[in-house]
């Protein structure tokens, strides 16, 4: 004869509700953005930064996404610039982020706005890991060896400073300038014929009904500065050169992540580098346009 027993179950504990984020506990940044150098001197502001980023950027999991690893965030966005003195280029590479190949313009950089740039960074000791000269086709500006001694009284202050010059060097105009370029300047040649397949970028996220994402460029390239002023990125730049939508920051007083954002929720709504909408869209060899930028080039 068998004898059943009743055996109680046992109700497993209750999981402890997760800590709730808060300002002064350093441990959730370094949980959530591991990579952020020298976290135990974060500030409140810069955490407040982080935060807000987080709502405008697509940042599920920056530790184990490869292209958020190492980039940084916050007051990190602020480390490099790109420098676009032209919009000149002899490639047209196809779906070019500068819009070298269906948006091309005579606009460069000024003398004046090179030596306000310099001048801005050393008054208010604003130090950067790097510079980079770009375009265009930077050995086009009429100017670039003058911009370059420029330049190199911010690297006579920080000479831990690295400057770039990004060139194609297809040309043997460009090739002639590079020879003539100072030893101290870093010159780097992306390639000797034109590069056919980009990101879409003419593709606006809006016409998608998407919100205004930012992708990982600001923190890999850095912020911008073109003819019209300060941008935190270079595609965002081009955006606001063909849409003439006016939201250059123009003092270095307002060069904060702040106002960074601000220009984000405009200019990402245009840009194909929205995470949202990026999928599928590499290594097309034609130019694709959605609405808003088949408007712009028509118009």
């Amino acid at each position: 004869m068998h004898i059943k027993y009743n055996i109680p179950k046992i109700s497993p504990k209750p999981k402890p509700k997760p800590k709730q984020d808060t300002l002064d506990d350093i441990t959730i940044i370094i949980k959530k953005f591991p990579d952020i150098k020298d976290r135990k001197r974060i500030s409140k502001q810069e955490y407040k930064e982080i935060l807000a980023f987080q709502d405008i950027c697509v940042i599920k999991k920056p530790q184990k996404e490869k292209r958020w690893k190492g980039y940084g965030t916050g007051s990190n966005l602020l480390n490099k610039i790109e420098i676009d003195v032209t919009y000149d280029c002899n490639m047209k590479c196809v779906n070019c982020n500068r819009g070298c190949d269906l948006f091309p313009s005579n606009e460069r950089i000024s003398i004046d706005k090179v030596g306000n740039f310099v001048n801005d960074f050393l008054s208010h000791q604003h130090k950067l890991d790097r510079i980079i000269i770009i375009g265009g086709e930077p050995t086009l500006h009429p100017d670039i060896l003058q911009i370059i001694d420029i330049i190199h009284e911010y690297k006579r202050v920080y000479a831990e400073c690295n400057i770039h010059l990004a060139t194609n060097g297809v040309s043997d105009f460009s090739r002639h300038i590079i020879t003539l370029m100072p030893s101290w300047l870093r010159i780097k040649t992306n390639t000797k014929k034109p590069f056919p397949r980009h990101y879409k970028f003419y593709k606006a996220s809006k016409d998608f009904n998407q919100p205004a994402k930012a992708c990982y460029l600001p923190w890999k390239c850095g912020f911008s500065l073109n003819p019209h002023g300060y941008y935190p990125c270079a595609p965002g730049a081009t955006i606001d050169r063909i849409f003439n939508l006016g939201v250059a920051i123009k003092q270095i007083d307002q060069l904060n992540c702040q106002n960074f954002i601000k220009q984000m929720q405009i200019l990402c709504e245009y840009c194909g580098f929205n995470p949202l909408i990026r999928s599928g869209t590499r290594r097309r060899e034609i130019a694709h346009m959605s609405p808003s930028w088949k408007t712009a080039y028509n118009g």
